[in-house]
């Protein structure tokens, strides 16, 4: 067995929880759908939130030749990030839909800050754990802002999410955010 082989059950065990939690999460709402009023920008977190841990599923892939996450130092923040990744899939949507009814544009309002301190410390931490592993392999300083700048952009855009709270601001920044994933997802594959 080899250390990627030995990582993935436990990688496929959190992604698979933050999925389900979302997806229950979102039945719940379905079920409801009477005493919901729906509000699109909770609909559109929700969905980035579902979209960022199918590209850690996604990219996980791609680091198995990676030896860096063959130790518990560089293991740790892997898993930091899986953690992170569920919160944020458990945050996005409310847990439960009481019997008064639930408003979603008031629900992503409460909640946003918290949603978007996860997301922030979350793409935070990728940006160090991908800046200190290209260091390590390429050793260079160059090639490590290069292939991190993606990881900036987002935590400065997420960042922002706290601090704004205009409406259409945080729909921007998220239409922004699908579309530029939407268009790398369409340039990858596995192997």
């Amino acid at each position: 067995m080899t250390p990627f082989e030995y990582i993935l059950p436990l990688v496929s065990v959190i992604v698979g929880l933050a999925i389900a939690d979302l997806a229950v999460s979102f039945n719940r709402l379905l079920r409801a759908r009477k005493r919901v009023t729906w509000d699109w920008l909770a609909l559109l977190a929700a969905f980035a939130a579902l979209l960022s841990v199918l590209d850690m599923w996604w990219m996980f892939y791609g680091v198995q030749e990676s030896t860096f996450y063959y130790t518990l130092t560089g293991f740790l923040p892997l898993a930091f990030q899986l953690i992170l990744l569920f919160l944020i899939n458990a945050a996005a949507l409310p847990d439960d839909v009481p019997k008064v009814g639930m408003n979603l544009k008031q629900f992503y309002v409460g909640n946003s800050n918290y949603l978007w301190g996860l997301f922030t410390v979350y793409f935070l931490s990728i940006f160090a754990t991908r800046a200190v592993t290209l260091l390590i392999e390429q050793g260079s300083v160059v090639g490590m802002f290069k292939n991190t700048v993606w990881n900036l952009v987002m935590l400065a855009a997420f960042g922002s999410l706290m601090v704004i709270h205009r409406r259409w601001y945080h729909g921007l920044v998220l239409i922004v955010f699908l579309g530029t994933y939407f268009f790398r997802w369409s340039l990858r594959s596995l192997g």
